[in-house]
């Protein structure tokens, strides 16, 4: 069972807070952390019968980053969210920089700029956890919709489960925000490229060139 966000935008970006304040900002993250692991638990031993997992965002665990904004003693965001979830294991799936940025512009009314600022953060992500070793297996959106069997065969083997052809229903999903349900694997997605205002481009190209996007 895969939840989508579950408790990412409530918990690490702290989109709760007005209701569920923290005890003091010296501790802002300390509590997120706490409240994420305990959260995520919770659900999890409430369904014992199923493989329990969490799609999260980078810029959702990027939202930790509050506490470095409120504190001078700065924290290792990442390394702390790391260590706070001791016991799952880690996926990681990149896209296409230039589909993400079009994606958020559009789904989100950001401006270009923050969109491109965002994927290349995410970027950075891919690579500390990387060089930390701490990734149980990376992924190519793109070879998720355009080869799904083989390469979920791949992804059960990371985590250490047997591929099950249910997994390829998980695009139908109803634990799935109603915009991503498309009931297929929509793998003209990957064919996309979009066109971005040439300083966007030039801004996430590097990023692109290092994750092998021509």
């Amino acid at each position: 069972m895969i939840r989508a966000e579950f408790g990412g935008i409530a918990i690490l970006m702290g989109g709760d807070e007005a209701q569920v304040p923290p005890p003091s900002m010296a501790r802002l993250l300390d509590y997120r952390l706490a409240r994420f692991r305990a959260h995520c638990e919770d659900d999890r031993k409430a369904n014992p019968e199923r493989i329990w997992g969490n799609k999260i965002t980078t810029e959702q665990v990027l939202g930790l980053n509050d506490h470095n904004l409120y504190n001078l003693a700065q924290e290792p965001v990442l390394d702390r969210f790391v260590a706070a979830m001791t016991g799952y294991r880690f996926l990681f799936i990149v896209r296409d920089g230039r589909s993400c940025v079009d994606s958020k512009v559009r789904r989100t009314g950001q401006s270009h700029v923050d969109a491109a600022r965002r994927w290349c953060a995410s970027v950075r992500v891919l690579e500390h956890l990387g060089a930390r070793g701490v990734l149980a297996g990376s992924f190519r959106y793109e070879d998720l919709v355009t080869e799904p069997e083989a390469t979920l065969r791949k992804v059960a083997a990371c985590v250490g489960v047997a591929f099950d052809p249910l997994m390829l229903e998980g695009a139908c999903s109803p634990l799935l925000p109603p915009d991503y349900r498309h009931g297929r694997f929509v793998d003209e997605k990957a064919a996309e490229h979009p066109r971005l205002p040439r300083g966007i481009e030039t801004l996430i190209r590097p990023d692109l060139d290092r994750l092998g996007y021509a």
